[in-house]
């Protein structure tokens, strides 16, 4: 015996299925959207400042930070622009 879907199935998987990746695309730019917010909340929106903050700060010793010599600490989470 055969087994067929028929198109209006289909049709519904795919709907589905870009529904669920548009989803994933939105969450995606909004949770960059906040990142860069409260970035922006820490350095007065001068992205500049965030790297003397971040060794000021000693952040370096804990945290491994993308951009900023020396952070390459195993304790803290990342922080760089995988934070969620």
């Amino acid at each position: 015996m055969r087994f067929t879907l028929s198109k209006a199935v289909i049709g519904a998987a795919v709907i589905v299925v870009l529904v669920a990746a548009l989803a994933g695309i939105l969450l995606y730019f909004e949770q960059s959207r906040r990142v860069e917010q409260k970035a922006d909340n820490a350095t007065g929106g001068v992205g500049a400042r965030a790297i003397p903050i971040m060794m000021a700060n000693g952040c370096a010793g804990c945290h491994t930070i993308t951009g900023v010599p020396g952070a390459k600490g195993l304790v803290g989470p990342r922080l760089d622009a995988s934070l969620a």
